[in-house]
C-alpha cells in the first residue's frame, strides 16, 4: 500500500467528495464519517462531503440518534463540484446511480477504500484503493489506514462509529478474524463504549416491519438443497432485509427476499454458516453479482449477506433468481427442489 500516494492526492483536493452506497448501513456511514475525520487531518483547509446516495438506513439514523452524534451528509450532489472521489464500503459504480456513469467515465482521481469483491471496472479506475475481502469490515479498514498514517488518536464520535460499523457488519462478532479483535480493543481503548453501541443498534421493529416480516413468511416458496438444507423465497413491499433474516430465525438457512417499489426492486439474501460451509456458495459472488446483471442492475456483498438491485417486477426477478440457485446447486452436484 503506497500511502505516500494516498496523502499526496488528499493534500491537494480542495473538495473532496466521500461517496457510500444506496441505504447505507452503520459500517458504510462510520467508514465514511472515519475518512472524512482523515481528510481533515491530511487537508485541513479542503471540504469533505459525506454522500450516502438517496440516504442513509433507518437503523443507521437510529444509531446516530441513539449515540447522540449528528453527521452532516448529502442525499445528491454535483459530482463536477469536487477535485477527489473516495468510494468507500462500495464495490461497483451501479450502488452510486444516478452518478455511476458520470464518476466511472471521470478522470477525477478517485480513491476506493472496501472489504467487498470490488468489481474489475472500479480497481481499474482507482488512483489509489486499500481492499481486502478478508477484513470483516470496511471500519476495520479505515482504522488501520488510520494507524499507517500515524495520525493523532480519533475522537470519540469517531471511535464510536467505527466500532458500530465493526459490530454491524460482524453481526455482533459472529463473523470476526483475530485482526477486527485487534482493532476493537483499541477503539475501546479510545473510549468507544461497546455496550453503548449494542444498545443503540438494537433494532425497533415498527409495525410495518412486522407486518412485512409475516407476510415474507406467508408467501415464502420453501426449496430443499442436498435432502438437509431449507431455501425460502418471498416477496414483500419493503423491509426485504429485515424479512429474509426473520425467516432464517423461524428455521431457513437461506433466504432471498424481493421488494418491489415501481419498476424497481431489491433482493435481499441471507444465509446461515451451515449452508455456507456446506454449499461452499458466496452469495455475494456466486448469486447476487450474476442476478444483478441479468436484470440490467448490480449485484454484491459478502458470503452470507448479499444484495441486488434493478428494474423489473418481483414475480419476473424470483423467476430468473430460482433458475439461478438450480444452476448454481447443479454445478455443484447439489440437488435442489421445491419441499413438500
Amino acid at each position: 500500500m503506497n500511502l505516500s500516494s494516498f496523502t499526496e492526492l488528499v493534500k491537494r483536493a480542495k473538495a473532496i467528495a466521500i461517496f457510500c452506497h444506496h441505504n447505507a448501513d452503520p459500517d458504510a456511514l462510520g467508514s465514511s464519517y472515519g475518512v472524512r475525520w482523515i481528510c481533515s487531518n491530511l487537508a485541513p483547509s479542503a471540504r469533505a462531503d459525506i454522500i450516502a446516495v438517496g440516504g442513509a438506513s433507518s437503523l443507521s439514523l437510529q444509531l446516530l440518534s441513539e449515540l447522540n452524534i449528528a453527521i452532516s451528509f448529502l442525499e445528491e450532489c454535483s459530482p463536477t463540484d469536487y477535485d477527489l472521489f473516495f468510494m468507500v464500503d462500495t464495490n461497483s459504480f451501479a450502488q452510486l446511480s444516478p452518478y455511476d456513469e458520470e464518476i466511472s467515465s471521470s478522470t477525477t482521481p478517485l480513491i476506493v477504500i472496501d472489504h467487498h469483491a470490488v468489481k474489475e471496472e472500479v480497481k481499474a479506475r482507482a488512483s489509489f484503493s486499500y481492499i481486502d475481502p478478508n477484513a470483516t469490515s470496511t471500519a476495520e479498514l479505515v482504522f488501520s489506514l488510520m494507524e499507517s498514517l500515524s495520525l493523532p488518536p480519533p475522537p470519540l464520535e469517531v471511535s464510536l462509529l467505527l466500532l458500530a460499523g465493526i459490530v454491524f457488519d460482524t453481526r455482533r462478532f459472529a463473523i470476526a478474524s483475530a485482526k477486527t479483535f485487534d482493532v476493537v480493543a483499541k477503539l475501546v481503548d479510545l473510549g468507544a463504549n461497546y455496550s453503548l453501541v449494542l444498545k443503540a443498534l438494537q433494532t425497533k421493529v415498527s409495525y410495518s416491519e412486522r407486518v412485512a416480516r409475516l407476510k415474507a413468511a406467508q408467501r415464502a416458496q420453501l426449496y430443499l438443497v442436498d435432502d438437509d438444507l431449507v431455501v425460502a423465497v418471498s416477496h414483500v413491499g419493503s423491509y426485504e432485509a429485515s424479512a429474509a433474516r426473520s425467516l432464517l430465525e423461524i428455521g431457513a438457512d437461506a433466504a432471498f427476499v424481493v421488494s418491489e417499489k415501481g419498476d424497481a426492486v431489491r433482493v435481499s439474501a441471507r444465509c446461515n454458516s451451515h449452508f455456507a460451509e456446506k454449499t461452499e456458495m458466496h452469495l455475494g459472488v456466486d448469486v447476487m453479482e450474476p442476478l444483478g446483471k441479468l436484470i440490467g442492475g448490480a449485484g454484491g456483498g459478502h458470503s452470507m449477506a448479499a444484495g441486488a438491485d434493478g428494474p423489473g417486477s418481483a414475480a419476473y426477478v424470483i423467476s430468473l433468481l430460482v433458475e439461478l440457485l438450480r444452476k448454481k446447486f447443479s454445478e455443484k452436484g447439489l440437488s435442489f427442489k421445491p419441499l413438500k
